[in-house]
Order: C-alpha cells, then sequence, then structure tokens
C-alpha cells in the first residue's frame, strides 16, 4: 500500500489526476463519482462535492481520500452553488424505510 491515499492511518488527500490513476483502489473508488458526473454534464453532483469538501476538510474517514483538486484534475466541473461544510445522506431524507414483511421462514416450502 503506497498510496498515501488509502493508508489506513495516513491523512494526505489526493490532489491531482496523476495520483489517482495511479492506485488501483483509488480509481475504483472514484468511478462512481466520475460515472454520475458524466450523466450530469461532467458536472459533479451536490452530493458527491460535498463529501468531496468534507474529505479536504478532515470531517469524514474515507477508505480513499480523494479530494476537490484531484476532481477538478480529473476535468470534471464543480456544481455553483455548494452550502459549505454541509453533507447530506441519501437516508436524511427518508421519514420512514420499510424492511419488508415480518415472516418466518420454518416450514415453508416443506409439505
Amino acid at each position: 500500500m503506497n498510496c498515501p491515499g488509502c493508508q489506513p492511518r495516513g491523512a494526505e488527500v489526493l490532489q491531482t489526476a496523476d495520483q489517482v490513476r495511479s492506485c488501483a483502489t483509488c480509481r475504483a473508488s472514484v468511478l462512481g463519482v466520475v460515472y454520475r458526473a458524466q450523466r450530469n454534464g461532467n458536472r459533479v453532483t451536490d452530493q458527491d462535492a460535498r463529501w468531496a469538501a468534507a474529505i479536504d476538510a478532515g470531517h469524514v474517514a474515507a477508505l480513499c481520500r480523494v479530494g476537490r483538486a484531484a476532481l477538478v484534475d480529473m476535468g470534471l466541473l464543480w456544481p455553483q452553488e455548494m452550502p459549505p461544510d454541509k453533507l447530506i445522506s441519501t437516508f436524511d431524507q427518508l421519514s420512514a424505510v420499510a424492511l419488508g414483511p415480518r415472516a418466518t421462514w420454518r416450514g415453508k416450502g416443506r409439505k
């Protein structure tokens, strides 16, 4: 594990696209962000932008620390109106979560 963005106790944030591309784990972790940005006209979504800003600030623990500068270096556009330091999770927007019906599985399918 030579990548500074992957080291378990490291605090360095990757700042260039070359650093991200040199590590297979970091490259794989940023593919979802790149895919969503491409579907959005090469513009990073607000939630991904907040996540990258939180990584830059050191507020979240991430498996791979890829910062805003690296995403911009990869050719992605940053959203213009982003409230600073506000991380919104998908689960914060839900009022209730249904886990499905409760059923016992004993004896099901046997005759």
